[in-house]
């Protein structure tokens, strides 16, 4: 882009001189394209009248004379205003240049900062600039942390050949103190606001002062950039309906908290005219009455933003300064050992998160396949010797077994036989979001044991193609008629002993397993299902059905009426449960076609998804929901599983607990909040809202977790390095998914929360609206939630210090507590208690794609002085400004191999 050159004390000033009249040089070229004069050299002429009449000699030759000397002293008078025109066209340049070399410094200064690393986040206090530099292997933890930082304004010891880089590490708030501040900059946007910076002098070879420079940068980047925002996606809506997309921004949220703009307004001024904004001022001429004070949180200088998302410095990661790891290129290889060592070797204290998880499973292991399965296009679950992950599959909440006998020494081939047939009802709940489409299987072991006729049955299996929308219960029947062999003579006792193999046992080892498409889903890990010992009559149950049944998930000894004892009913959870199933012998026991719910004491054993941790739902709309009719919720003579539900009414299909996508990638990283989260944990009055400090590991319970990533963290994990938003530091999202790591977004926009004013915060916190939750329809946050969000960001950054991480955002707080996820943000809105997790968690993921912490975008004044040498007086003085963008070249895996600084823009006046 050109230099535009501008000398305010040539455009528009008078040079007469008293008597004299101007006379123009020649025309000059201003930056606009228009005619200016140079400056003129005036001299006076004299104007005398002379009476025509005949004169001696002598008055001639004294008329000479004095015409002569009269031409002499005006000769004597033009040079003399020839050299003091001189001398102030000299002091000017002197200044121009000191100014420019002022600009100079900065863009060193500048450029020693940021060159050939990401390592740097940019940090404002007051009106202050710096450069800070957390450590790669130093974890910030508290305000009494240390980080390096470099001013970014003229100060003493500062020289074009002398500045000191990193000064010594300060706290984690950085000092906006200047030695001796002696000059006052008034940035070109703002006359309201002023700088103190420090003067640079510059001396000559005989030590005497000849010019003095100071200089101050800006962050461009905590700036709402017209160029890319202006809710063109949402025009007229401003409903912000990707959360990833720059366009949906609104600028004229960052000029005002009103929740619509206006036609006429500044905003709409300046972005239906933003191809033609190419420096700041145009922005204030164009934008009218708007007060200096918003529009200097805009700016539209166009450029190609090449942004990378990189693993941050300050936590002690293992590969800080590296581009994220592409959650796509996981999902596309299904690499779930590649997922999980990413996050183990930077996150190494993650998997204390898991708690009591049992069954040998792996933590990350198990992360890492549900983080795989949520995005990739089938519902197959990924399965392996230490993880299973939870795709769109459904899970067993009831299995029951009936036993009808139809008659004793039956003679087949010379042999006494007994029939008799078995039948299986299994109950499939799809908790997921999308359509359960597939073959599920059913494998029984142990199952049958007749050890008096030395009878046992082996495993059992049963396969059916089933499909069940979200969120919905299907009743499965399995049926098999079998002939049991008593011997060669008749069978003369009527009772028989159904018992374990185990005969010093009274109990079953019953076991099951299901499969979704050949993958494992669900068993149960423990010592088994209780199955109490049975003693049948043939004299009198011939034609009369007998029951035993489990609630997998819900229904574990001991048998106790404390509700801190009972699991959750999460049917996810069962694969990793290690107490035994507990027996329901009973035929009215359980209520068919809704979640699972034991009777005759529900308040014991009910699957209420609502008051699972991660589950916000008061209303219970997703409860389990008994039969029409409780009594004869399933009888001795039911035949038909349409009988057996008895019209049950299933819960609605938009309450399902567990979001998937399925779509083949992930749009947005902060996706990785929807995966359910094994941890196991117990603590007194579980289930509570979240996993307190003082919780045990305990592998008898579990169930009801998500990853928390846009809601407050579970207490007992809110440490550095088990933040779930920690997992955002690590990870990223690249559409192009044959990368491991992601690559740099193009022509996009992120603001600075570090560096950002209130109005320009504002912007990216306005006209959200949730649609996550189907149940409770579009919920937008209300006007003063973007003035909450900007007010909290604004706290942070003054009691502790700048973001090292864009993904600590999610801890910020104001007076009604954490301010992601809170539902106390939204007592203006529809009630909160209809929102679901993902719901809670969606306000943050439409804020954090468009943040950053580190800037590439600054504007340097710069302002210079000749000076006298003798007495040290300001001769003359000019200001420069400069607005450049950090470019940098990098390697094919992400490394900063140089780094350049281009100038955008430049102005002098």
């Amino acid at each position: 882009m050109s230099k535009f050159f501008r000398q305010d004390d040539r455009i528009g000033r008078s040079n007469r001189i008293s008597g004299a009249e101007n006379v123009n040089c020649g025309p000059h070229k201003n930056p606009l394209g228009a005619e200016e004069h140079a400056p003129s050299v005036p001299f006076k002429i004299q104007h005398s009248k002379f009476k025509t009449r005949q004169a001696s000699s002598l008055s001639t030759s004294l008329l000479v004379l004095v015409v002569l000397s009269t031409i002499v002293v005006a000769f004597l008078q033009s040079m003399s205003i020839e050299r003091s025109v001189a001398r102030s066209v000299m002091n000017r340049e002197r200044a121009v240049l000191a100014a420019q070399a002022a600009v100079n410094v900065g863009r060193m200064v500048l450029f020693e900062g940021v060159r050939n690393s990401d390592s740097y986040i940019t940090v404002v206090n007051g009106d202050y600039l710096f450069l800070g530099k957390p450590s790669a292997t130093t974890a910030i933890t508290n305000t009494n942390s240390v980080i390096p930082y470099l001013p970014l304004f003229s100060r003493t010891g500062v020289a074009e050949d002398n500045f000191n880089l990193l000064p010594s590490s300060v706290s984690l708030l950085p000092s906006a103190s200047v030695a001796t501040p002696t000059h006052a900059l008034r940035p070109f946007l703002d006359n309201a606001r002023q700088v103190n910076i420090t003067w640079i002098t510059n001396y000559s070879v005989e030590n005497e002062p000849v010019s003095r420079i100071a200089f101050w940068i800006e962050d461009m980047q905590g700036r709402v950039n017209a160029s890319f925002v202006g809710n063109t996606l949402d025009a007229g809506s401003h409903g912000r309906s990707t959360g990833t997309n720059v366009s949906e921004l609104a600028l004229f949220s960052a000029l005002t908290n009103a929740a619509t703009d206006t036609p006429g307004s500044p905003a709409t001024q300046i972005v239906s005219a933003r191809n033609n904004l190419l420096t700041p001022l145009t922005i204030s001429q164009l934008a009218g009455p708007a007060s200096a004070q918003q529009l200097d949180s805009v700016t539209a200088i166009p450029y190609r933003d090449d942004f990378l998302e990189t693993i941050p410095f300050g936590f002690g990661y293992q590969e800080p300064g590296a581009p994220k790891f592409n959650l796509n290129y996981f999902v596309a290889q299904s690499d779930v050992a590649g997922l999980a060592t990413a996050i183990t070797n930077n996150l190494p204290n993650f998997d204390a998160r898991k708690g009591g998880l049992g069954g040998g499973q792996n933590y990350a292991n198990t992360l890492a396949a549900s983080m795989i399965d949520y995005a990739d296009a089938d519902s197959t679950p990924s399965v392996g010797a230490d993880y299973r992950g939870v795709d769109s599959t459904p899970f067993l909440t009831v299995i029951y077994t009936r036993y009808d006998w139809y008659q004793k020494n039956v003679l087949i081939d010379g042999i006494y036989n007994i029939r008799m047939r078995l039948a299986t009802y299994a109950q499939l709940w799809n908790v997921t979001s999308k359509t359960n489409a597939g073959t599920f299987e059913l494998r029984e072991n142990n199952k049958d044991n007749i050890v008096q006729l030395g009878w046992s049955r082996g495993e059992l299996t049963n396969s059916v193609n089933v499909t069940i929308p979200p969120n919905q219960i299907q009743v499965l029947k399995f049926e098999e008629d079998l002939v049991i062999p008593t011997g060669p003579l008749p069978l003369a006792e009527n009772k028989i002993n159904l018992i374990s193999l185990n005969t010093s046992s009274s109990r079953f080892d019953y076991k099951f397993e299901t499969f979704w498409n050949g993958a494992a889903v669900d068993k149960n890990l423990g010592f088994g299902a209780d199955r109490p010992a049975k003693v049948l009559d043939l004299a009198t149950v011939i034609n009369s059905p007998d029951w035993t049944g489990h609630l997998p998930g819900l229904r574990y000894e001991p048998y106790t009426t404390a509700s801190a004892s009972q699991p959750l009913g999460d049917p996810r959870a069962t694969f990793y449960l290690t107490r035994n199933i507990g027996a329901n012998n009973y035929p009215d026991r359980n209520a068919w076609g809704g979640m699972a719910t034991m009777r005759p004491n529900p308040g014991r054993y009910l699957t209420q998804p609502g008051n699972w941790p991660d589950r916000v739902n008061t209303t219970n709309t997703a409860r389990s929901q008994p039969p029409a009719d409780s009594a004869a919720s399933i009888s001795v003579t039911i035949n038909t599983v349409a009988q057996l539900t008895n019209n049950s009414v299933p819960p609605s299909t938009n309450d399902a607990p567990q979001r998937i996508s399925n779509a083949g990638s992930y749009r947005s990283a902060t996706e990785i909040g929807n995966i359910f989260d094994p941890s196991q944990w117990h603590y007194p009055n579980y289930p509570g809202t979240g996993v307190p400090i003082n919780a045990t590991t305990n592998s008898a319970y579990g169930g009801g977790y998500s990853l928390r990533v846009g809601r407050p963290e579970h207490p007992k994990f809110a440490n550095n390095g088990q933040f779930a938003t920690q997992l955002l530091d690590i990870l990223g999202v690249d559409s192009n998914d044959t990368l491991t790591r992601v690559s740099p977004q193009t022509d996009t926009f992120r603001l600075n929360i570090n560096t950002a004013s209130t109005n320009a915060l504002r912007a990216i916190g306005a006209g959200i609206r949730l649609t996550e939750d189907l149940s409770a329809g579009a919920v937008s946050l209300p006007p003063s939630f973007s003035d909450d969000l900007a007010a909290a960001i604004a706290d942070w950054r003054q009691n502790r210090g700048p973001f090292l991480s864009t993904a600590q955002l999610a801890q910020v707080t104001n007076a009604k507590g954490l301010l992601f996820g809170n539902t106390n943000q939204w007592t203006n809105s529809p009630p909160p208690a209809t929102l679901h997790d993902a719901a809670l968690e969606e306000t943050f993921a439409k804020i954090y794609s468009h943040v950053t912490t580190r800037s590439s975008v600054f504007r340097i004044v710069g302002i210079g002085q000749a000076l006298d040498p003798r007495t040290g007086k300001m001769l003359s003085s000019a200001q420069t400004e400069t607005i450049v963008q950090v470019q940098k070249q990098r390697d094919a895996n992400g490394t900063v191999t140089s780094t350049a600084i281009q100038t955008l823009y430049e102005f002098t006046k």
